[in-house]
This record gives C-alpha cells, structure tokens and sequence, in this order.
C-alpha cells in the first residue's frame, strides 16, 4: 500500500492528548526500522509505509508470487505469555483464511524473530476519512461504498471474527473504486477477551491508503478519535467508535461492530457523529446514555435511512439489528440502493453488471424490481459505448473531455432515476405509506423525465460537432428528478385528459425541440417548441401548456429574442398557475430571473422577480437546484448592475449549493465560479479574482475541457484581469490561447473571434504596435458589421477600445466619436443610467478637457455628480469626478472654485480608503490638487506630500501607456517648471 499517513493527535486513557505525532505506546513495545532489501520470511522489504502501536508496516516484494505487497511486522511483547502469543498466531492465521472483495486480504502469516508478520494486499487508494474530505458528497454515494465496507464487516463475522476498531480510517477507497475493510489487528475470535497483545495500529495501516492526513489539518475536535490500547481488561478500539459495552468495560462481538459502523455511517452521512464531547469522559457519557444527536439543520438524508442507522446505535446491544447482514438488507431493502453506488464503485462503466451484482446482493425478490430494463437503449453499456464513439469520432479537439463530463452526469442521473424510480414503488407496494394514485402520479412524473432523458441520449448517439459543443449541459435539460417525489405538489396538478396519447405526441415533441437545441440548431428547435405550443393550447392541458411555453422561451433565449422569451415566460407562469403546477411555475420564475438579469437590467425588476421567484420554489417543495440557479441568476444581474458587492453573497451560496448537492454537473460549479471571478474582479479585489480565476479555468476545464470555446471566455475573461495587473506576459499567454482555441473550433466570422482579438489588440497597443492594434480591432469591427444581430454591449466595447487607441494615437477628435458610439450603444442595451454608460460619460468630460473645452467639461462634470447616488454601488466614484471639475474650473480661472473641488475630491477618496479606490486615479485625484494648490495662493509641505502620494503611480501608469496618467505627469511637471519645485520643510 503505497502512500504514509502521519499520525494526529492522539488519545491517552485519562483522555488527555499526548504530543503530536506521537502514538501511545503500550509496554513493551519495540519497532524496528528493516533496510530496504531485508528478507522476511520470503519478503524482500522495499521500504517503510508507516508506524502504529501495534506494529509497523513496510512494502515488500514477493519473488515467488512476484507481487507488491503490504507487510505488517507486529511488535514483539517480552512480558506475553506462551498462551496470548500462540492466540494471537491465530488470530492472524484465521485473518488469513477470511477472503472477501470488502477486506484487505491476508496472503501469508509467519515469524520473523520474535515478531509475527502479516503479508496483506496491497492496496493503492485513500481511506474514507481522506474520501470524504476530498468534495461533498450525496447520501445515495456514501451509503453505497459504507454498504460495501459492511459487507466486509459482515464476512469477518460469518468467518467468527470480531473487528473491534471499525472507524473511516480502518476502511480504503481503492483506486479501483472498491471500498475495503483493513486492520483487523484488533480482531478476536467472538466471545474471547482481550489480551495484552492487543493493538490497534490503523495509523500504520491507513497510511497504506493516504498520506494526506496529517496532524496539522485535525482539530482537537479529533481529541476523542484514535485509538486506546491498554493493558489486559482495558479499553480496546477507538472511543469515538466504541459501543457503550466496550466503554463499560465488557467484551466486544458482532453487535459492538455494528454499533461502530452505525457511528462510522452516520459521521458520514451528517458530517458529525451521532454523540457530543470533546473529552473521553465527556464522549463516553453520551455514549453510554444513548443521546444521539439531532441531524443537522437542512440535511437531506431522509427519515428511513436516519431510523436504520440510530437502530444500530441503540444502548442495548439487544436494540440494535440482529447482524450486520440484517442491517445491510435493511438499507438495500429500504430504498432499493445499490444501483448507483454499484456505478460508483465501478468507476461508472459496467452498467448492468452494477445492477446484476445489486439485484444479487438483495434478499429476496422485491416488488419493485425493474427500473434497469427501463433504462435499456437509453442508458446502458451498448448506449453508452456508441455515445462515446460518437464523440470520438467527431474529431473535435474537445471532444474526449466533453465525454467524461457527460458520462458521469448522465450516469449519475440515471442512477437517481432509478432510485427515484424504486422509492416511488415501494413507498406504496413495500411501506404502503402511499396510495395506488399518488404511486400513479409519481410514476408519470418518472416517465417523463425518462422520455427527455431518451431523446437526449438518441440526439447523443447521434452528436455532430454542434451537439458536443453543447454536450456537457445536456443533464440540465433533463429537470429535477426530486419535483417526482414532491407528492404534495403532484397531487395539486390539474389531471391529464383522458386521451393520454396526444399529451405523449406533444411531450415527445417537446423533448425533441430540446435535442434540436442541444445541438446548435435553434432555428429547427423554436419551430418544434411552437407546434408544441399550439398543441397543448389546443388540448386544453394547462400543465402542458407550460412546460411547453417555457421551452419555446429558452429557445427564443438562444436566438437572442429576449423580449418575446420574456412575454413566453409570463405567459408559462400564468399557464402553470391555471395548472396548479407549481415545480413548472419556479423554473419558469427562476429563468425568468436569468433574463431579467442578463438583458436590460433592472434593479427594480430583478428584485420584484426574485421575491416571486423564492416564493415559487418555496412552494414546489424548496428545490435545491432551482434555488442555487436562482442565486446565480440574481448574482449576474446585480453584477451587470454595478452592484457588485451586493452580487458577491448570492454567487457564494450558489457556488456552496452546487458543490454540496449537484457536485457530479461540473459545468454548474464552473459557471459559480467564473460568475465569481468577475464579480471580485469589478469589485477591485484582484488577488481573489486571480485565485478565483483560476479555479473556475480549472472547473471549466475538467466540465468542457480545455480546448472548448466555453473555457475560452473564462480565458479571455482572466485576460482581461491580467492586463488590468499589469501582467501583460499572462495576459497574452491566455488571450492568445483562447483565440486560438476559438479558431480551431468556431466558424470563421464567429463574434467570439471578435472579443479574443478586441484583448490582443490592446496588447499590442500597451506594447506600442499601435498599427498592430489598429488592425485587429478593424477585423472585429468587419464581424460585428456583418452580424447586425450582435449585441449591443459587444460592439459598444469595441467603440471604446477604438476610442482609447485613438486618444493613444493623439486622435481625440475620433476619441470623441468613438465614445459616444460607444455611449449611445451602452444606453440602448443597459439604459441611461447603468455603470457602463456612465464611465463612458465620465471619459468624454476627459476628452473635453483634452480638447480644451474646459466648460463644456464643466457642464457635464457637474450633471454626473448631481445625478450619482450618495453610496454609489458603482463606478465612476464621485471623487474622481470632482477632481475633473476641478480641472475644468481650474482651466476657466475660477482657482477658488477649483480649490473647493480638489479638496472635496481628495476628502471623498480618503473616505473611500479601504474601499475599491483605483491606484491611477487616486494618483490623478491627487495630483490635480496638487496643481490647484499654487494656483489659488497655496504651496509648501502639503503639495510636496501630495506629489509625493501620486507620482510614483502616475510613473508607473504612464509607463503602461495610461493616457489620462501620462496626462496628469505631465502637468504636473509642466507646473514644476513654472513655479519651481515645491519648497521641502
């Protein structure tokens, strides 16, 4: 086993933690370190994994089997008697003869010296302490690899064997998927009591599976966590684990490792375990009280599986499940699970051999078997193998990245369509919890997503180049599989009409309307999605209508026809308000939300569909996937707005949402993150918009994959934010890549061309080829001429980068043109009032002053300020804006008045202070009061101070081919050269 653990703190008897690194020893304890190259028995050590108190544990090569494996060197006792000696020798003998796919096996057991030396299976992988820390994880999955580790529980008790220190740390996630129960080291045969050989030495073992816990990463919540080892009639196994009858004192069996893997289940599913305290006294109070803790706030693990697992912490041994395999069946039985964890255990391949070994581990035939041949020619192996060749075929660079993304969610939808599909069932044939028409409704729910997810997988099976590129977003085509269990809402819902058949036409219509959408052709998808509409108008089904609605209003989205998607909207929600459809009704507010954000803006609006929205999910059941979407939605439409700061919580909590509940759709994670980004980016945060940045092209790549044009906005994007920094060397290294990723894979002409080349431009201006620039810019400029649906915001901030060549060029009369194309074509997307449009207005008042218009400058200057919100969620600041009306007063001989302007300017920014104030225009804040000073009559220390504050930074800026910097040095200078350096005290 490959990799070596570091020991954490650990635990005395008292309870008292002793030094970190450090494991209690018991008396007479010798390790010996073995050279590489040492022959035991016929084991040639390799070198040493890791230490514990009952031994060390080494890797070793076996000539005769020639294999690697795991050797386990116990420590020799000089005080042992002959009898626990001989006991222990056969113990180790009857590890040996145990062999299970969910137990690290034993190959070989001998002497070595005084010593006895176990040669186990080598196991390449990480425990379950380390899995479960690596992402959140969903109940369905952890309970899938804990009953695998159960299993091998309940093997070692068929064999008569007792484990006694089950705990995460004793069980491996192998590389190979595989859950495995290792360190029997405390094992007994059952009914026997401890000796004083025994040991617990999982930190030797564990280290066969993980080196990434180390002390410095656990807290002393850990303090009662690790293993007591003690003299004959102590404590034995590990006190967060023991059952109350190993705190007591008494012998261990079966039912005491029950009660270890219940702590171990639970501590899994919540995230805590199941009893409170810090200290061993404390822990073993609860313990031996039996107060189980409450779950915690918002989880989801459901009320049967809580009521499985506390029966296995039951007080009295007598309370619990009369054998680990009787617990086992109970949390198959119960909810049918196995046929997801079966895929996950096997790296998602085997598909029906996943659900042959679960329906072989089941006890018994069940009335709720079948959902795996529903799933036949939509997702199974021979699907599942022509999807990826498809993808393959397709030659897209992309294209081998795109598939993993899509496998694993797919998979992962499958299997929860399968659990969905077996809860239902026996919520009415098992439990008879449910009656025959709630089962009814709940099945045709099911159905449903099934004929989505089968015409996906057919539009898959067929994939051009347009449906791959889209490919890793298909399973949110697919819907929610939770609204299918929202009973409640269900039986709210208007009843279909009798002829189901012409519903089915108009659903099976809809779903291929989606797979014309997911591959590109949204022309041929709005057609479908219209019919659709019409027919569902035409029957009369509320419900239909909507769905149907909201279809053609995703489509009319994609086509960039925002305002007639926004009238679909409204017309779904009313539609599924006549239907009583609630699920229908919060999608349908929540893209809502997204479209209000996106296009035209609107403070107003966006909150009011936000309200509606929160209480639309709230009452289909508080979905959490619509919730986390909606976050994202509000957060990129206060980021559009201006308000970043306001945008930074909700983009949070979608980005946490995601993580913890949706972590198999990795493109949901990458667009929180990149939605993130940018929001600390406009907030002036750039450090944590780099860290951010990087993640979400992390995220991006491993949802898409590097080479896909998705993960090339996120490149261009972080571009964007290097040459901000300054970093030009980055900056080009991503907008370079992204350019050439969307050449590789867009059609010529394409807009994103456009963007890609808009930043290379100004790269090559920052370095002084302005012809270079000139150039670029002149190629985006001839795309978007020729694609007159481009939206505004593209083309407005190419004028802006045209303005601000040409002021580099000395052009400003064409600065001025280009900037007020630029404004006009902000107000028409944004309106008058939005932060774009804005700084543009804030840069024309620059270039009246350039132009020596010092009052038209004045004019507008004084307009801006009267207008800006006293907290300005946005930029321009006002400061800045005082600071260019003092200029131009300063320009029409009003120096009293420019005095008052540049103090008020200066006095705002140091207010400000702690804020997102910019670096180059503090400095021109700066040195323009620095310039009113000797004009109205006053010098000396305070304008030696100020130029002291600004030049450095007005150097630095100029030096970037900042023209407004370059500007104010200049002044500045052109100043000194006629009054003279400020006098220094």
């Amino acid at each position: 086993m490959e990799v070596e653990r570091t020991p954490s703190q650990e635990t005395s008897v008292s309870g008292e933690i002793t030094r970190e690194g450090e494991l209690p020893q018991a008396p007479g304890a010798a390790v010996d370190d073995l050279s590489t190259g040492t022959c035991v028995g016929r084991y040639i050590i390799l070198g040493r994994l890791g230490a514990g108190a009952m031994g060390v544990v080494y890797s070793a090569f076996d000539p005769e089997l020639d294999r690697k494996i795991a050797l386990k060197l116990l420590h020799s006792r000089g005080n042992a008697s002959l009898d626990a000696r001989a006991r222990l020798l056969r113990e180790a003998k009857s590890l040996a003869r145990l062999s299970h796919p969910s137990v690290v096996g034993v190959h070989d057991v001998g002497t070595y010296g005084d010593h006895i030396f176990l040669a186990m299976e080598f196991v390449a992988g990480r425990t379950l302490t380390a899995w479960l820390k690596e992402h959140p994880r969903r109940w369905p999955e952890v309970l899938a690899v804990m009953r695998s580790a159960g299993e091998g529980l309940a093997a070692a008790h068929a064999a008569g064997l007792v484990h006694r220190d089950f705990k995460p740390d004793n069980v491996i996630i192998g590389d190979d998927g595989r859950a495995r129960v290792l360190d029997f080291g405390l094992a007994r045969a059952s009914g026997e009591a401890p000796e004083s050989l025994s040991g617990g030495d999982s930190d030797a073992l564990a280290a066969i599976a993980s080196a990434s816990t180390s002390a410095s990463t656990r807290s002393r919540e850990h303090e009662a966590e690790h293993v007591l080892v003690t003299r004959t009639g102590a404590l034995i196994g590990t006190p967060a684990y023991m059952s109350p009858e190993q705190h007591l004192g008494q012998p261990a069996d079966a039912l005491s490792d029950q009660f270890s893997f219940s702590v171990a289940l639970y501590q899994a599913l919540y995230g805590v375990r199941p009893f409170s305290g810090g200290r061993l006294s404390a822990l073993a109070y609860q313990i031996v009280k039996g107060k189980v803790e409450a779950a915690p706030a918002g989880s989801q693990v459901p009320n049967w599986l809580r009521k499985v697992v506390v029966r296995g912490l039951a007080l009295d041994p007598d309370g619990r499940w009369p054998s680990m395999q009787a617990m086992l069946t109970a949390l198959a039985r119960e909810r049918g699970l196995g046929r997801r964890g079966a895929w996950l255990l096997g790296g998602l391949g085997g598909l029906g051999l996943g659900l042959g070994l679960w329906l072989a581990g089941t006890s018994g035939p069940s009335p709720c078997q079948g959902a795996e041949q529903r799933l036949a020619g939509i997702w199974d192996a021979a699907r599942v193998a022509e999807i990826e060749q498809a993808f393959l075929a397709s030659g897209a660079p992309y294209a081998p990245d795109a598939w993993q993304s899509v496998h694993k969610a797919l998979s992962a939808y499958a299997a929860d369509w399968m659990q969905a599909h077996h809860d239902a069932c026996a919520a009415t044939h098992i439990y008879g919890e449910q009656s025959e028409r709630l089962l009814d409704l709940r099945t045709r729910c099911l159905n449903r997503h099934l004929g989505r997810f089968k015409a996906l997988s057919d539009g898959l099976a067929h994939a051009g180049a347009g449906t791959i590129e889209h490919a890793p977003e298909a399973a949110s085509l697919l819907g929610d599989l939770s609204t299918c269990a929202a009973t409640d809402a269900l039986d709210s819902v208007v009843p279909p009409p009798d002829d189901s058949t012409k519903v089915a036409a108009v659903e099976a219509r809809l779903d291929d309307a989606g797979a014309q959408e997911l591959a590109g052709d949204y022309t041929r998808a709005f057609e479908l999605a219209l019919l659709a509409v019409n027919e569902a108008t035409a029957l009369a089904y509320a419900p239909l209508e909507a769905e149907a609605l909201r279809v053609r209003a995703r489509i009319q989205r994609r086509l960039a026809r925002h305002d007639v998607s926004a009238e679909s909207l409204a017309a779904a929600i009313a539609a599924a308000a006549r239907g009583r459809d609630d699920p229908t009704a919060a999608t349908a507010w929540t893209d809502l939300v997204y479209l209000v954000g996106t296009h035209k803006p609107d403070a107003v609006r966006l909150d009011a569909t936000r309200l509606a929205a929160e209480a639309a999910i709230v009452r289909a059941g508080d979905d959490v996937s619509l919730r986390a979407r909606l976050d994202l939605g509000v957060a990129n439409g206060l980021r559009l707005l201006g308000r970043y700061d306001e945008a930074l919580a909700p983009a949070q909590r979608a980005l946490a949402l995601y993580e913890r509940d949706d972590p198999g759709n990795a493109h949901n994670i990458a667009d929180a993150l990149h939605s993130l980004a940018l929001i600390h980016h406009r907030q002036g945060a750039l450090d944590e918009a780099q860290r951010t940045f990087d993640r979400a092209i992390a995220a991006h790549e491993r949802a898409y994959g590097r080479a896909h044009p998705v993960t090339a906005s996120v490149l261009c994007h972080a571009a964007v934010l290097a040459l901000e920094r300054d970093d030009l060397d980055r900056a080009e290294a991503l907008a370079g890549e992204a350019h050439a990723v969307r050449q590789r894979t867009l059609p010529r002409g394409n807009v994103a061309l456009a963007e890609s080349g808009r930043i290379l431009a100004e790269l090559a201006a920052l370095r002084g080829d302005l012809d270079g620039a000139q150039a670029r810019y002149d190629e985006a400029l001839a795309i978007y001429r020729d694609q007159p649906d481009v939206d505004a915001m593209h083309r407005a901030t190419l004028h802006n980068d045209l303005a601000m060549l040409a002021d580099m060029r000395g052009d400003l009369t064409g600065a001025q043109g280009h900037y007020r194309e630029a404004l006009e074509l902000y107000r028409q997307r944004f309106g008058p009032e939005h932060v774009y449009a804005r700084i543009v207005e804030r840069n024309l008042v620059e270039v009246a002053l350039w132009l020596g218009d010092p009052a038209a400058a004045l004019t507008e200057a004084e307009r801006l300020i009267a207008s800006s919100p006293r907290e300005p969620p946005i930029q321009p600041p006002v400061p800045y804006l005082h600071a260019l009306r003092a200029q131009a007063l300063l320009a029409l001989g009003r120096n009293a008045d420019a005095l008052k302007a540049a103090e008020r300017a200066v006095a705002d920014l140091d207010a400000r202070i702690g804020g997102a104030a910019d670096a180059e225009e503090s400095a021109i804040i700066r040195a323009t009061l620095a310039r009113v000073l000797p004009a109205a009559g006053v010098d000396g220390k305070r304008r030696l101070a100020l130029l002291l504050l600004a030049e450095p930074e007005l150097r630095r800026a100029a030096e970037a081919k900042k023209t407004a910097a370059a500007r104010a040095l200049a002044a500045v200078h052109d100043l000194s050269s006629r009054t003279g350096p400020p006098a220094r005290p």
